[in-house]
């Protein structure tokens, strides 16, 4: 098994056209190697696709290797496996991989992402940013997916119309010290600090990187989201408004 940076050298050192018609055999090693010295660089951009975030930001930090051999084979072949035993197959369509990124999301992103997502969607395909309901990921197949990248037991302790408790965020924080990769089911609106109301639904993934601290009615916590590690400090009940739960698995 060849190391992380020669798996990476070799594929910049080849020539042969990528099966990404464009991007740059360039652009994706570079975006590999920023990847490998800081997981959190993964970045959704302006595409609906948190929860491949979410997973890829776990892989990557499970096993390097994996997330290396991924993109590689999804640009050299068109297609790639995420994971190990038995992983999760990856076939992009032909306009997924004829997009271009035009700074819209980082290109090694963009095939590590949005492939995942454009090959596991049976009707709706994802083959632009600008494709929301296309890159929508459910608890369930966050879940399925983490299950196939070696990350057993599972939890999902999520609801996709009701808030969760204290109880539950509790929770989360224990199994994220115990090593599991938890993902916190919540909406954009939560990294900024606004309230929830009534109607409020999930619609963002983010991982856990550091347990909650609860005190005195506030709440300080660590995530990683949109290409970054956010450091969040709210109340507790602004935060609950709209925080919907979490999936968990040990790597």
């Amino acid at each position: 098994m060849s190391s992380v940076p020669k798996m990476i050298a070799d594929f910049a050192a080849r020539s042969a056209t990528g099966a990404f018609t464009k991007i740059s055999r360039g652009d994706v090693a570079k975006g590999l190697k920023e990847r490998i010295a800081n997981p959190e660089k993964i970045d959704q951009g302006k595409g609906s696709l948190c929860g491949p975030a979410a997973l890829m930001f776990s892989v990557l930090r499970k096993d390097p290797w994996l997330y290396v051999r991924y993109v590689i084979s999804l640009y050299d072949n068109g297609h790639g496996v995420l994971g190990d035993s038995p992983g999760i197959w990856v076939t992009p369509g032909k306009d997924c991989k004829n997009f271009k990124p035009n700074g819209k999301i980082p290109p090694v992103d963009w095939i590590a992402l949005a492939s995942l997502r454009d090959s596991e969607n049976d009707f709706i395909d994802y083959q632009d940013t600008s494709d929301q309901a296309a890159g929508i990921t459910p608890p369930v197949t966050l879940g399925l997916w983490l299950k196939k990248c070696g990350f057993d037991p599972r939890r999902n302790e999520t609801n996709l119309f009701l808030t969760k408790d204290k109880v539950n965020l509790e929770t989360a924080s224990a199994l994220h010290q115990q090593l599991n990769a938890v993902c916190l089911f919540c909406k954009g609106a939560t990294l900024d600090g606004e309230n929830g109301g009534f109607t409020s639904t999930p619609s963002h993934w983010v991982v856990m990187t550091k347990p909650a601290m609860i005190s005195s009615g506030n709440i300080s916590l660590q995530v990683f989201s949109w290409g970054d590690l956010k450091n969040l400090k709210m109340a507790l009940s602004t935060f609950l408004s709209t925080y919907f739960g979490f999936v968990a698995g040990r790597p």
